[in-house]
C-alpha cells in the first residue's frame, strides 16, 4: 500500500542529468552577460540564474555562483538583493535535501521581509519555513509558521480580492491540512483541505485541484470511508487526465488500488495496480514504479500467480538498487555540497580573520603613530612652553635689571648733582660773606666771618669726582673693564667723560662737575667720537657707550 500526502510543490527525485546542448548555450550566453553588464544587480542576477543551471550537474559552480551572487549583494548593501541570494541558496540546499542549511538562508530572508514588513513577500517566506518543518516531521513548527502565512494572506484578501488570485492562499490551506493529517487529525485536516478547494475553484485552478482531492481521498481512506474516498480519487482523476499529468495519473491509480485492496476487492487493486505500474515504468517514473512493484508481488501471489509474483520481486529488488544508488549519489551530492559550503565558509572565515588582522594592525600601526606624534607635539608643546616661560622670565628680569640700573643710574646722576649744587651753595655764599667782612669796621666782626666762611669752605666736598667714580662703579662694574679692553688708546679723562656720557649727562652737568667750559668738554666729546670710530654717524655718545655692557 501506497500512503502519502500531496503537497502543491513539485517532489523533485534525484536524477543523473547529462549536460546538453541547450544547457551550455545557456550558461554561455549568462557567462557572456556576466562579463558585458558590469551593473551590481546585473551581476546579482546572472550569478543566481547561473546556480540555478549549475544545479543540474555541478554543484561546485552551483554553490560558487550563488554565493558570487551573496556577497554582491552584501557588497552593494542592497538589503532586497541579500534577500533574493538568500533565497537561492535556501532554494539550492531545499532541493538538495539539506533542510537544515535551507532554513538558515530561508531565515536570513524571513528577518528581512519581516524588517520592512513586506506582508506580500513575508507569505512565501512563512511558507517556505514551513515547508522545511514539514520534511523534518515538526508538525507543530510547520504549522506555526504557516498559521502566519495564512493570517497574512487572509488579510490582504479581504483588503483587496484582487489578491485571491495571485497569493498562494491555496497551497497554504493544503500544506496545513497536510500537517494536521500527519497528526491524525483528519477533522481539522478535512476543514482546511475544502478550504483549499474552495480558493481553487474560485480561481479555476485545475493544477492545484488534484492534489487536495487525492488527499482529502486519504484522510477517509485512513477513517476507513472508501467510498467517500475513492470519490474523491475519481475526480482528481478526472482533471489529471484533461492535463496529460502522466505522474499524477499513475499515482491516483495507487490510491484507488488501495481503496479496492483493503476492501479485499484484489482483482480491481491489482488491475489499477497494473496501470500505475505500466505508466510508471513507460515514463521512468523510478520510485513510484518500484513502490508498484512491491504491491504488485503481493497482490500477484494472493491471486495465484506465482511466477507474475517473482518477475514483479526481480523488478522491485532491481529497481530498489538503482533507487539506492541514486539516493547514495544523491547523499553523496549533500555531503558535496555540504563540504564545498563548508570548504567555503572556512575559507571565507579565514579571509575574514586576515582582513580583520590587517586591519588591526594597520589600525594599531596608527595608534602608535597618533600616540607618538601626540607625545612628540605635547613634549614640543611643553618645551616650547618653558622655552616662552624661561624668554618671559630672562625678559622680566631684563626689564627688572634695565629699571635698577635705570634708577641706580639716576640716583648716581642726582647725588652728583646735589654735590655740585651743595658746592656752587657754599662757594657763593662764601664770596658774599667775604665782601661783607671787608665792609665791616671792627676787625672782631671780620673775625666772626671769616670764621664763618672757613666753616662753609670746611664743608665743600673737593673730592666730588672721586666719589662719582666709585658710585658709579658700584652700578657699573664692568664698564671700565670692557671699555679699556675694546679701546686702550683712550686717556683717563677720555675715560671720566665716557662714564659721564653713559650716564646721559648734558655738556653743562660735565662741565660743573669736571671744573672746565662748556668748549673744552664740546672738544673732548668731538674727539671722543673720532677714537670710538662713530664720526659722520647718528649715533648718540649714550646709545654707543650703552651697548659696552
Amino acid at each position: 500500500m501506497i500512503k502519502r500526502a500531496e503537497g502543491l510543490i513539485v517532489f523533485f527525485l534525484f536524477s543523473c542529468t547529462f549536460l546538453l546542448a541547450q544547457d551550455y548555450k545557456t550558461i554561455d550566453s549568462l557567462k557572456l552577460r556576466l562579463n558585458l553588464f558590469a551593473t551590481d544587480t546585473t551581476q546579482i542576477r546572472v550569478n543566481i540564474q547561473l546556480s540555478k543551471q549549475y544545479e543540474k550537474f555541478h554543484t561546485d559552480s552551483m554553490l560558487i555562483y550563488a554565493d558570487q551572487a551573496l556577497k554582491a549583494a552584501q557588497k552593494l548593501g542592497n538589503e532586497e538583493w541579500i534577500a533574493r541570494a538568500n533565497n537561492n541558496l535556501g532554494f539550492l540546499f531545499f532541493q538538495s535535501g539539506n533542510f537544515n542549511r535551507a532554513f538558515v538562508y530561508y531565515h536570513e530572508v524571513l528577518k528581512h521581509y519581516e524588517a520592512i514588513q513586506d506582508e506580500e513577500l513575508l507569505i512565501p517566506s512563512y511558507f517556505n519555513i514551513a515547508l522545511i518543518f514539514d520534511k523534518l516531521n515538526n508538525n507543530d513548527k510547520s504549522q506555526e509558521y504557516g498559521f502566519k502565512a495564512i493570517k497574512i494572506a487572509e488579510k490582504l484578501i479581504k483588503e483587496n480580492n484582487a489578491y485571491a488570485s495571485t497569493l498562494p492562499i491555496g497551497r497554504l490551506y493544503n500544506n496545513i491540512g497536510i500537517t494536521f493529517h500527519n497528526q491524525k487529525n483528519y477533522e481539522t485536516a478535512l476543514e482546511y483541505y475544502n478550504k483549499a478547494i474552495s480558493v481553487s475553484e474560485k480561481t479555476n485552478n485545475e493544477v492545484a485541484l488534484p492534489f487536495v482531492y487525492n488527499n482529502i481521498g486519504n484522510v477517509y481512506k485512513e477513517k476507513q470511508e472508501y467510498d467517500i474516498a475513492l470519490s474523491f480519487y475519481l475526480k482528481s482523476l478526472e482533471l489529471r487526465q484533461k492535463l496529460d499529468d502522466w505522474q499524477g495519473i499513475a499515482l491516483t491509480y495507487t490510491y484507488i488500488a488501495d481503496c479496492y485492496s483493503l476492501r479485499n476487492e484484489y482483482a480491481k487493486a491489482l488491475s489499477y495496480y497494473n496501470q500505475a505500474y505500466d505508466i510508471s515504468s513507460e515514463n521512468k517514473f523510478l520510485e513510484l514504479q518500484r513502490n508498484t512493484s512491491e504491491v504488485l508481488v503481493e497482490l500477484n501471489a494472493k491471486s495465484g500467480d506465482y511466477k507474475k509474483a517473482y518477475e514483479m520481486h526481480e523488478v522491485y529488488k532491481e529497481l530498489t538498487d538503482s533507487l539506492n544508488i541514486m539516493e547514495g549519489s544523491r547523499t553523496a551530492l549533500m555531503l558535496e555540497m555540504q563540504y564545498t559550503f563548508d570548504k567555503m565558509q572556512k575559507e571565507m572565515e579565514m579571509l575574514k580573520q586576515r582582513r580583520l588582522f590587517r586591519n588591526l594592525t594597520i589600525m594599531g600601526v596608527l595608534v602608535s603613530l597618533l600616540i607618538v606624534i601626540t607625545l612628540l607635539y605635547l613634549l614640543a608643546n611643553s618645551k616650547l612652553r618653558r622655552t616662552q616661560l624661561h624668554r618671559q622670565t630672562l625678559s622680566l628680569e631684563k626689564e627688572k635689571l634695565e629699571n635698577e640700573l635705570e634708577f641706580k643710574n639716576k640716583e648716581l646722576t642726582t647725588n652728583v648733582m646735589y654735590l655740585l649744587k651743595k658746592n656752587e651753595l657754599i662757594n657763593s655764599i662764601s664770596q658774599k660773606l667775604l665782601t661783607i667782612k671787608w665792609k665791616l669796621k671792627k676787625d672782631e666782626d671780620q673775625r666772626d666771618v671769616q670764621e664763618v666762611i672757613n666753616e662753609l669752605l670746611g664743608s665743600v666736598d673737593n673730592d666730588v669726582w672721586s666719589e662719582f667714580e666709585l658710585r658709579f662703579k658700584d652700578v657699573h662694574e664692568d664698564f671700565y673693564k670692557k671699555l679699556q679692553e675694546r679701546y686702550p688708546e683712550l686717556t683717563p679723562n677720555e675715560r671720566k667723560l665716557c662714564a659721564f656720557m653713559r650716564l646721559n649727562m648734558s655738556t653743562k652737568e660735565i662741565s660743573n662737575i669736571t671744573f672746565q667750559s662748556i668748549h673744552s668738554i664740546t672738544i673732548a666729546r668731538s674727539r671722543l667720537r673720532k677714537k670710538l670710530n662713530i664720526v659722520n654717524t647718528e649715533v648718540s655718545l649714550y646709545d654707543f657707550l650703552s651697548t659696552i655692557e
